[in-house]
């Protein structure tokens, strides 16, 4: 039963929009019934520890937006069930070689320096957590949204808008005690992968390469979480109380590695995208001939 999908077939840039801030403040009812709550500990930094609550938690926000995909009409139109284009998966499979790799070099390092207790739980509860905040994110923005978009919009433009409101997205982030700086550089980070992750759905046809490439980021980033800094060198990023973007020796190694995934993110989105304009164009010119 699909009782919103005559109003989204109809109006699907309102449909999109409309979706896309019921979901925003659905998901931000914390900072509206509580207000703003630092949760950092007075680091300026968010550290991400899932556990199987978390992973519960992020289940069901997933589910509520496949519902109200659903609920449109849109599962095959937003990529979550339609038919892949086969030559952009294969693209996706060469792109997939970096973080997969570095995961299993995070693992190696994972099982080398200590880890919490319940380990098994600990790695199962980091995988659960990121697939389904990629499957709940890519949804919104990348299906939703991005589809929603297009209808108005190229799909190079509506590619630039999504990116850009995917790290305007994450800046929710100050809200919960983030640093300005690091919140700043999510923001751009975000956009740019965004980029990315739009090119290759583009390509895919399909959801699921960019929600399994944005889960894999995810993971990487919860499972170096997980290695204990002391146990490699010594000493901490930053002391307690302190700031990390107050802290040189931290900041600056992260603004550049973040310039430098910026620069390379944006690249690729740019040749993917371009690569799917031309193959775009030589179909067209195949059932035209």
């Amino acid at each position: 039963m699909r009782p919103f999908s005559t109003f989204a077939d109809k109006r699907p840039l309102t449909a999109a929009i409309v979706g896309t801030l019921f979901l925003t403040v659905l998901f931000a009812w914390p900072l509206i019934v509580f207000g703003a709550v630092d949760v950092t500990g007075g680091t300026g930094e968010i550290t991400y520890t899932p556990d199987l609550t978390t992973s519960l938690f992020q289940a069901i926000s997933a589910l509520i937006v496949v519902l109200v995909v659903a609920l449109f009409g849109w599962t095959r139109a937003a990529g979550l069930i339609a038919a892949p284009d086969w030559a952009g998966v294969r693209l996706w499979l060469w792109i997939m070689i970096v973080p997969a790799s570095l995961y299993v070099t995070l693992v190696a390092a994972v099982i080398v320096y200590p880890l919490p207790d319940q380990v098994g739980t600990t790695i199962l509860a980091a995988i659960l957590f990121a697939l389904f905040i990629g499957l709940s994110e890519e949804l919104m923005f990348r299906g939703l949204l991005m589809h929603g978009l297009r209808h108005r919009l190229s799909p190079g433009w509506a590619l630039i808008v999504c990116s850009v409101l995917f790290g305007i997205y994450h800046g929710a982030n100050a809200l919960y005690g983030q640093d300005v700086i690091q919140t700043v550089l999510q923001i751009v980070f975000a956009t740019a992968f965004g980029a990315l992750l739009g090119a290759i759905t583009l390509q895919a046809v399909n959801l699921w390469p960019a929600i399994i490439l944005h889960a894999l980021w995810n993971l990487n980033v919860f499972t170096a979480g997980m290695i204990d800094s002391d146990a490699i060198d010594g000493t901490a990023v930053a002391e307690a109380g302190e700031t990390a973007a107050q802290n040189a020796n931290a900041v600056l190694p992260l603004v550049a590695g973040v310039s430098v995934q910026f620069v390379v993110f944006s690249v690729l989105a740019w040749v993917i995208y371009r690569r799917w304009l031309r193959r775009m164009a030589l179909d067209s010119a195949a059932q035209q001939a």
